[in-house]
């Protein structure tokens, strides 16, 4: 998990994980079940969609994203594929568990549509709501494309007037572009131990 300077923004979750593929986010998925399932005191806390699959309430308190949430996760009227991915779209829900974090550039690299689309499959795993974020690099054109095609949350790196006039682009869309992105779980660098992926929803940090 890498610490860069980031003033949080108060509508995101604590949680964030760096991906480049959806079976690491499948992963994350997986673990932030078994830490619920964990917490509830159940064998089981099925919010991945599967086959007969039905949302299950959480237990009351028990918000992975936001270790200063005690509200009720109750799960009413929420079924798989339906937990909204927000990052396309407006400002986070509170409800939002947690966040993934595109790899370092991407926005230019592999562009918006890719990490639209992954997070699209994503959505559809999971009846867990989550943000995510696009990381453009130093390139306000990019940032701005990715606006372009509905990404609401992204970094952009550079205050120069380019970089001043893709802020307030996504400003008036109603999105945020951030200067840094947030301290994440790094997937990509590669985990070896689940144990350090469970601990960090536990608790916030790597093993």
């Amino acid at each position: 998990m890498e610490n860069k300077p980031f003033s949080r923004l108060s509508f995101l979750p604590r949680l964030f994980f760096t991906i480049a593929d959806h079976a690491q986010g499948l992963r994350v998925l997986h673990a932030i079940d078994a830490v619920r399932a964990e917490q509830a005191g159940q064998r089981a806390c099925p919010s991945l969609n599967a086959p007969g699959n039905r949302a299950v309430p959480g237990p009351a308190g028990i918000s992975p994203g936001r270790g200063d949430d005690t509200r009720a996760d109750t799960g009413e009227n929420v079924q798989p594929g339906a937990g909204p991915a927000v990052g396309a779209g407006d400002h986070p829900p509170a409800s939002a568990l947690f966040g993934f974090l595109s790899p370092p550039g991407a926005g230019a690299a592999m562009g918006a549509v890719w990490w639209l689309a992954l997070m699209r499959a994503l959505q559809e795993s999971t009846a867990l709501p989550f943000v995510h974020l696009l990381d453009c690099g130093a390139s306000p054109a990019h940032a701005l494309l990715a606006l372009s095609h509905g990404q609401r949350l992204a970094v952009l790196a550079g205050d120069d007037r380019q970089g001043i006039a893709a802020r307030a682009a996504f400003a008036a869309e109603g999105g945020t572009l951030a200067a840094h992105s947030p301290p994440s779980f790094d997937l990509i660098a590669g985990v070896h131990a689940t144990s350090s992926l469970v601990a960090y929803i536990r608790h916030g940090y790597c093993e």
